[in-house]
């Protein structure tokens, strides 16, 4: 005989059971857990270089670039290069794009960062390779005819980190900032926006997060003139009152560690196929639906369209006894949940099944993805 259970928020439920095994706790989060605030953007420097020492497994000898590059090096320092054939057995050299990104905090002039090597040629390996002296550049900025300023310079030993791939390697601290660089946050009418984060970008978590700003720093504002407002789903200005504009990072980080309780998330539900885990995000409910899958079946609403509240499973009595029946158990509690569960005996894939078959039916309100 088949076991059958019926609950409103079966996936919800289900999914907090076999993910995370414990209750859930909806404390107040802080705005800086689900906002960023905008102009903070990483930024990508690179630039063309070259490895030397290399112990025969280079492309100098091969690639007409790397040769040409290596003679523009040479010639520089006063040598006696005049022809590229003159390079043609130059086995130890490799032309490499080198890359480093500036975390979105910014950098200082001076400060020190790794860069990441990549062989652009027939290079064999870059292993016990240094980095000869490389200008880089920012990415994606247009320049007049001068073309990009230099922004840092690179040089150093290379590191191999995997040594199944011989041609990329990392240069440690191999990278001096000549300028610093700051992501301007604060526009000059002193402006910023707070940038909610994909998972929890609604009109409901916009709106909230404006009004619980508003409400924390309703000394600074009128009911015409609010420090917070929402310019776009998932994008909210504020504005710094004018006697804190001396210290925006200070402002900002107030407005960062306000609190909002329980922000509405966006209804989710996300499937790791190989492993059978599952996250629900938000509210997802399902509308009416009944099916069976293997030895479940499962039954979410009435008859009348109506979903219901609560979770009802229903097991055999004491096997053996003569014309036992099944007995409807509802419980509430999360252990009492899983209790159930184990005894249903659903695993993680068995589930993932389910979830594809309501979310075909369309009986599923919520974003299903799988990975």
């Amino acid at each position: 005989m088949k076991k059958m259970i019926s609950f409103s928020q079966f996936v919800f439920l289900l999914a907090c059971v076999l993910v995370l095994g414990t209750t859930v706790r909806l404390d107040a989060t802080e705005l800086q857990d689900i906002c960023t605030v905008g102009g903070q953007t990483e930024i990508q420097l690179s630039g063309l270089g070259l490895v030397v020492g290399l112990n025969g497994t280079g492309d100098g000898g091969k690639l007409a670039p790397t040769a040409k590059a290596l003679m523009a090096a040479v010639q520089k320092l006063q040598g006696p290069v005049t022809e590229l054939s003159d390079l043609k057995n130059a086995k130890n050299v490799a032309l490499v794009m080198v890359q480093v990104v500036v975390p979105k905090s910014g950098a200082s002039e001076g400060q020190k960062l790794d860069c990441y090597i990549t062989s652009l040629g027939a290079a064999k390996s870059l292993r016990g390779g240094r980095l000869l002296w490389t200008p880089l550049q920012e990415m994606g900025v247009k320049y007049g005819k001068q073309g990009p300023p230099m922004v840092a310079e690179a040089t150093g030993p290379v590191s191999i980190e995997d040594k199944d791939i011989p041609t990329s390697a990392l240069v440690s601290k191999g990278v001096t900032l000549k300028q610093s660089i700051q992501n301007p946050f604060v526009d000059k009418d002193g402006n910023f926006l707070l940038l909610i984060k994909p998972s929890h970008i609604t009109f409901q978590v916009t709106s909230e997060v404006a009004s619980v700003i508003n409400t924390e720093k309703s000394n600074y504002s009128t009911a015409d003139n609010s420090i917070a407002k929402p310019i776009s789903v998932g994008v909210v200005k504020i504005t710094i009152p004018e006697d804190r504009r001396h210290d925006p990072i200070g402002y900002i980080s107030e407005i960062l560690e306000v609190k909002i309780n329980d922000p509405h998330d966006k209804a989710q539900v996300i499937v790791n196929t190989k492993t059978g885990g599952v996250v629900v995000t938000g509210e997802v409910e399902i509308s009416p639906i009944a099916f069976s899958h293997k030895t479940i079946s499962v039954i979410v609403g009435d008859e009348g369209g109506n979903r219901q509240s609560g979770f009802v499973s229903t097991v055999p009595t004491t096997k053996g006894y003569e014309g036992q029946t099944e007995v409807p158990r509802t419980v509430g509690q999360l252990k009492d949940l899983q209790k159930a569960l184990n005894d249903l005996q659903v695993n993680g894939k068995d589930l993932i099944d389910i979830l594809r078959m309501i979310d075909a039916s369309g009986k599923l309100h919520a974003e299903f993805i799988e990975r």
